[in-house]
């Protein structure tokens, strides 16, 4: 009786409603599942990282890699805008234009690479033992991770073209995919460099930025050749004067994107530079505890911003009011959550 109940709960939660509510359940349904396994994941790595690296060596990589994570707000705001115009562009049956978004946006390599260049002829001059108020003996192994990491992140920033345009499109959950199959195969590599090479903090921060870029940039390679090849970037389709339409919205986001890295990028470097790097990993660990909450809003959130624009587009204003009704439903129970997470942790 509980198996037909459940089979009949899930048809008709997946059956009833909008053809874009519809859409969007399965979407968060899965990603809670998908986003579910990398929370757990990241969770496992810690341990697994801190058995692999002392708790100082650990929290000089999670400093390190916070300040060069700072190389996603490089596209300044070009990210979001694309998620919007590409979303329209499909909504309104104009797969051609989509295309030309797809190719413009592009052209955000080339903005990576002139940031790599910048940043490699830079480096030498940056003191990054003094940065991550850490011994000057770990300065030349602290400079070189910096540039690879730089590198692969900017490689990263690249590649996560395909996770915008499957968010664009109302399929987060295959974003998410990315996502797992990311933080699965770095927990697989990093437990075999536990058995096989001794600690390093250059190979740790090495083998997960590589991982961090190459899944992404294998993702790219399977669904522009296959599923959604008519939206294969193409060097004869791009188009400079669309900048400025990508750049409009994209702009605004860029501003809170920015504050969102002064709040919270930043405490890194202030606690490495007043109580040492090891402080770091027990604040990380709280802020991944108290993520979960967040995570679950977004993951909520997230099929609802391409589907509000599908929506908007289409006239379709009563059914925008309908979600945002529920979102902030969710939002309240989001804060009775937080509330609860913190009566029951262990300060």
């Amino acid at each position: 009786i509980n198996i037909h109940f459940i089979e009949k709960f899930l048809g008709r939660l997946f059956t009833t409603g909008h053809e874009r509510t519809v859409k969007a359940k399965k979407n968060i349904v899965a990603m809670f599942g998908l986003h579910g396994i990398t929370a757990m994941v990241n969770f496992l790595l810690v341990p697994l990282t801190l058995s692999y690296l002392d708790s100082n060596r650990y929290g000089l990589w999670l400093t390190l890699s916070s300040i060069i994570g700072w190389v996603s707000f490089l596209d300044v705001g070009l990210g979001n805008g694309f998620r919007n115009k590409f979303a329209e562009a499909v909504a309104q049956g104009r797969e051609d234009l989509a295309r030309i978004y797809v190719s413009t946006y592009a052209v955000i390599t080339a903005i990576m690479i002139s940031c790599a260049v910048i940043f490699a002829a830079l480096n030498p001059f940056l003191r990054w033992a003094s940065i991550l108020n850490t011994s000057p003996a770990m300065e030349s192994e602290l400079s070189t991770l910096a540039l690879v990491a730089f590198i692969f992140f900017a490689a990263r920033m690249v590649f996560g073209l395909i996770g915008t345009l499957l968010i664009s499109l109302q399929r987060p959950a295959m974003s998410g995919a990315i996502d797992a199959v990311t933080s699965i195969l770095s927990l697989a590599v990093i437990y075999l460099l536990t058995k096989t090479v001794p600690g390093s903090l250059f190979v740790l921060g090495a083998t997960m930025t590589v991982i961090g870029a190459a899944v992404p940039m294998l993702a790219n390679v399977y669904f522009f050749l296959t599923k959604y090849k008519k939206f294969t970037p193409s060097l004869r389709c791009v188009d400079l004067s669309h900048t400025r339409e990508l750049l409009g919205v994209g702009l605004q986001f860029f501003v809170l994107q920015l504050t969102g890295v002064v709040v919270f990028s930043t405490a890194n470097i202030i606690i490495a530079q007043l109580y040492g790097p090891a402080e770091v990993t027990p604040y990380n660990i709280a802020f991944k505890y108290y993520g979960i909450a967040l995570l679950g809003f977004t993951v909520i959130l997230t099929p609802f911003w391409s589907a509000n624009t599908d929506a908007y587009v289409r006239g379709d204003i009563a059914w925008i009011e309908r979600a945002t009704r529920h979102l902030k439903k969710y939002w309240l129970f989001l804060m009775v959550v937080l509330i609860a997470m913190t009566l029951t942790s262990d300060v």
